[in-house]
């Protein structure tokens, strides 16, 4: 197993190791759960972006062909 710091002591009391095996998993998923949150935020802000686009200027305009947004008329 490739360590980040190779000068650190091996771990060989087996309550020890399962100790920090169980804070690095619990680190690991907490920070997964803070990612799903930025990942949901983009989501959801994104969504509302074309929305408000789809709004704004119309389905038409978005979808089929951008020239509508364009036009000065």
């Amino acid at each position: 197993m490739q360590t980040l710091n190779p000068t650190a002591p091996t771990i060989t009391d087996p309550d020890q190791r399962r100790q920090a095996n169980y804070a690095l998993s619990h680190a690991r998923r907490r920070l997964s759960g803070v990612r799903m949150l930025f990942v949901g935020a983009a989501a959801w802000s994104s969504i509302y972006i074309a929305l408000v686009l789809w709004m704004q200027f119309g389905s038409a305009g978005i979808l089929v062909m951008p020239t509508p947004l364009f036009r000065l008329s």
